[in-house]
């Protein structure tokens, strides 16, 4: 009996099962968080400074059911944005992609509606899995990686971001830090070119965080393989070999969405910004900015919310820093442990 009993605490214990709490645990909060978009009468969409999914994601939403209804899945050209514009190619591996149309090819644009519960399943929570697996790869204990996986799921950017459908690009960040702490500690190569083909969907987010993936490259390199800077340039060809196979994998639609990008009136067009912010770039001693930044680091909601909103720019494109009270409150507590020597940017 005891011995049964025993075999039966080990079976459920969180040691051998922390995915499993995360994703249990995971579940409940956003069952409690977003009860009224789930059981009740609120849809994900907003009419203030989040007038983007109104006036740019459902119709899209509606665009693609359309398509999918009347031109079938392998289509190239739109002719439901004004006169026609090419549309992304639909050529790809990407589980992700065929999920997303699966659904809207089943339930339509009504999918819109429950979009949210989309972000969860498919983002967010596999954002949290990856945290944590990304966190035990540090050598952090369980517990550590369950907190931690949990705080960056519900976390500032991931919960006002997914307004503007932005977890997409939290879950392809950490995927990309998680594939090279593979690699790095575990030599396990095959994870990078996976990362870089979800990321070559998307070349300003390629850009931007093959541009963080370089600085923080150069720091986990010098504490874990070697100071020597030719042995970490070695192991940055290393990296950029396989993130181009990667690319090269994802051709049909990096070039696709890449023509689209470059095409659009907001980047090389009349709209656009692109010589203006080059030439007049913003101030970063902007006090307005300042005072937003600190104050985001500890709720979202300090400075107001939706169009109430009084800090830099508006609620949703000023800094959403905050990842909850207890790292802010911990944070004291690594420095305290932590001597010159090993001190690194692991928090």
């Amino acid at each position: 009996m005891n011995l049964a009993k025993s075999k039966l605490q080990k079976y459920f214990s969180f040691e051998n099962n922390t995915i499993a709490y995360l994703i249990f645990l995971s579940i409940l909060i956003f069952l409690i968080l977003y009860n009224k978009f789930i059981f009740g009468n609120f849809v994900f969409f907003f009419r203030d400074v989040g007038s983007d999914s109104i006036n740019v994601t459902l119709p899209n939403y509606i665009e693609s059911s359309n398509l999918l209804k009347k031109e079938g899945f392998l289509n190239f050209w739109s002719f439901f944005r004004g006169m026609g514009q090419k549309t992304g190619n639909p050529i790809t591996i990407n589980p992700f992609f065929y999920i997303n149309t699966l659904l809207l090819y089943t339930f339509g644009y009504q999918l819109s509606y429950y979009r949210i519960i989309i972000y969860f399943f498919l983002y967010i929570l596999p954002s949290g899995i990856v945290t944590s697996l990304l966190f035990k790869n540090l050598n952090l204990n369980k517990y550590t990686s369950f907190i931690g996986a949990l705080i960056f799921e519900f976390s500032g950017y991931m919960i006002i971001g997914s307004q503007w459908g932005h977890a997409y690009k939290i879950f392809y960040f950490i995927f990309l830090i998680f594939s090279f702490e593979q690699l790095l500690i575990k030599k396990r190569w095959w994870l990078i070119p996976i990362a870089f083909y979800f990321l070559s969907d998307n070349t300003f987010l390629m850009l931007t965080d093959s541009i963080f993936l370089l600085t923080y490259s150069f720091i986990r390199f010098y504490e874990t393989r070697s100071k020597k800077f030719s042995e970490y340039v070695k192991f940055m060809f290393l990296i950029a070999g396989l993130a181009l196979i990667g690319i090269a994998a994802n051709a049909p639609r990096f070039s696709t969405n890449l023509l689209i990008m470059l095409q659009s009136p907001r980047v090389l067009g009349n709209a656009g910004l692109t010589s203006s912010l080059l030439a007049h770039p913003e101030q970063l001693d902007s006090k307005l900015r300042i005072i937003s930044t600190i104050l985001r680091l500890f709720a979202n909601d300090l400075l107001g919310t939706g169009s109430n909103f009084t800090g830099w720019k508006n609620y949703l494109e000023a800094p959403l820093f905050y990842i909850g009270l207890l790292p802010l409150i911990l944070i004291p507590l690594f420095f305290t442990k932590k001597d010159k020597k090993t001190l690194h940017l692991a928090f």
